[in-house]
């Protein structure tokens, strides 16, 4: 356990720090937990069978925002944002269809073709030269 003063909080507890979530970094989880009763947390379980993340926060006003998601079956990201106070519960879904990837055909390349010269005819003498 460490204890720390950040910005007029006192640091209850701390785990790891705090991170981007979703990571693109792979695995992660953090904890931070401060007197006063606000708090981050977050966690990524990385690629893997089962992926899902959640990060959430309380703020000094007792208001929670958060988000999480999960990779379903089918390979849809299924991800929901949420916020708590007073009011009551909030939320909203959002879900992401994997993008099968589609060959992208390309045209042949243009057959080059020699040109022959087009002849008409017998090809005239050569004309004589004039002098000055």
């Amino acid at each position: 356990m460490v204890l720390e003063c950040v910005a007029r909080k006192e640091l209850v507890a701390r785990h790891g720090r705090r991170e981007q979530i979703p990571s693109l970094r792979g695995r992660v989880d953090y904890a931070i937990y401060y007197t006063e009763g606000t708090y981050d947390f977050g966690y990524d379980t990385g690629d893997g069978e089962h992926q899902s993340f959640r990060q959430e926060s309380r703020d000094d006003t007792g208001l929670v925002t958060g988000l999480y998601g999960y990779i379903q079956q089918d390979g849809t990201l299924h991800v929901v944002k949420y916020e708590a106070d007073e009011r009551g519960y909030r939320w909203t879904t959002s879900n992401y269809r994997p993008v099968p990837s589609i060959p992208v055909k390309r045209p042949p390349p243009p057959k080059t073709q020699l040109r022959r010269p087009l002849i008409v005819g017998p090809i005239p003498a050569p004309l004589p030269r004039l002098r000055r």
